[in-house]
């Protein structure tokens, strides 16, 4: 299947041609845009050589049954149904993990990947807001650093691409361009006090070292980018900034998502009458962009890197996977979109009718919170506790107050991301037919 059709005359291969023969490395595979990069480089490019999928062990499931695990998931229908037996004979686990020196590769298996890799894609990371700094830390920029320590053994490196946030460029909100902003603090300084300060007497310093902040996420994720940014001319780096990953557009199939992360947890909590009080900036506009556009737009961007020769001089690349200003969204637009889309998507369990209230006013949220949402929830687990079952209710409304807690900073202010980078590959790719 050709992605791309050239023009007479052209000398450039299509993304399929390019990634023909080639083995790809990726980190967070068994994540969200990491299952969704897997699917469409093996469904788009079944003639590539090899993709190792970097997994750790998780509360004792060894990698490969984790392999195994993911490729049940409806994210791979199309796969299943269209090019059975590829992801088995495409697929190699390289187990391992993000926060051990080496990445925990054995000699075997980082021979393996030194030796054959071609394209690094780096997706894994922690994105819990409420992560410790220490463990954000560790993986978001240490794993960063030992992943791109990495890099610089491989013999046959093309593209390495970097998946940031474009949540990491604070100071900037009103309009973050596609460039390298100055960083949030001097990661050697903070990994010298994350590796010497004892945990509790650390837990009281992050509000100071986050400043403004919000969250060890987005800091770690800011500090990582210039980890990367350090091998600009050395290694053929680039760095993916999506904003907030919505559902797919088309692919794997319309609307698919496999987590209730950020914003996708509060819709649906919505969606279901769970959530009736939201405090945000109802007009206030953000940036939403579907997870498949983000994928082709990365592997877009490896393609980019890829088919150039790396000089001493080149820069880092930084492209904002964003929808842009044009097709940014307020909440007040998302909620009216989503109020008429409710009938139509029917949710297996509601709680009441759909209908949410945005408050600028903490004291009044609150309030708002324990009418609304904390007596029904008490009520109702009342009445599961009387017929026997188990009480629900109250969790999650927990858990509905925390991520709107967790959320709240991104949710009061406008967002404007440009991609003027991102428009003009575009236009440099505007005699291919994109997939």
């Amino acid at each position: 299947m050709e992605i791309f059709e050239k023009d007479e005359g052209s000398i450039e291969p299509t993304i399929a041609e390019y990634y023909k023969g080639k083995s790809i490395f990726i980190t967070g595979g068994t994540g969200f845009l990491g299952k969704l990069l897997i699917e469409k480089l093996l469904y788009s490019c079944p003639d590539l050589k090899q993709i190792f999928v970097f997994v750790r062990d998780k509360k004792g499931v060894p990698p490969e049954k984790r392999i195994a695990a993911l490729y049940k998931s409806s994210c791979f229908d199309r796969l299943r149904n269209e090019r059975s037996g590829l992801f088995q004979s495409k697929v190699t686990v390289v187990p391992g993990n993000m926060i051990e020196n080496n990445l925990g590769l054995n000699e075997t298996n980082r021979a393996l990947v030194t030796e054959n890799t071609n394209i690094i894609i780096h997706s894994a990371a922690t994105v819990r807001f409420d992560e410790s700094l220490k463990e954000s830390f560790d993986i978001n920029v240490l794993g960063a650093l030992r992943l791109i320590e990495l890099a610089q053994d491989v013999h046959n490196l093309e593209s390495y691409i970097h998946i940031s946030t474009a949540f990491c460029n604070l100071d900037y909100e009103e309009q973050i361009k596609e460039k390298i902003y100055p960083p949030a603090a001097d990661w050697r300084k903070i990994r010298d006090m994350v590796d010497n300060v004892d945990s509790e007497a650390l837990r009281i310093l992050t509000p100071k070292l986050l400043g403004k902040f919000p969250n060890s996420y987005v800091f770690t994720k800011n500090m990582a980018e210039h980890v990367v940014y350090e091998y600009r001319g050395k290694l053929p780096v680039v760095i993916v900034r999506p904003s907030i990953v919505s559902g797919c557009l088309t692919e794997p199939s319309p609307g698919w998502i496999d987590n209730f992360n950020g914003p996708a947890g509060l819709f649906t909590a919505a969606a279901q009458g769970v959530l009736r009080a939201v405090f945000a900036d109802q007009d206030a506009k953000s940036d939403y962009v579907p997870a498949d556009v983000v994928v082709k737009g990365t592997l877009v961007a490896a393609w980019v890197r890829g088919i150039k020769k790396l000089e001493k001089t080149d820069d880092v690349i930084v492209y904002n996977a964003c929808a842009g200003k044009e097709l940014s969204m307020s909440l007040a637009e998302v909620y009216a979109v989503g109020k008429q889309a409710t009938p139509i998507v029917a949710l297996e369990q509601t709680l009441r009718p759909t209908h949410v209230t945005y408050f600028k006013n903490k004291l009044i949220f609150y309030f708002y919170i324990l009418i609304s949402h904390l007596l029904p929830a008490i009520a109702v687990d009342l009445v599961f506790r009387a017929l026997g079952k188990k009480p629900k209710l109250i969790k999650v409304q927990r858990r509905s107050l925390m991520a709107n807690i967790a959320l709240e900073y991104f949710m009061v202010r406008p967002w404007h991301f440009i991609g003027s980078n991102s428009s003009s590959r575009q236009r440099e790719s505007s005699r291919w037919k994109i997939w």
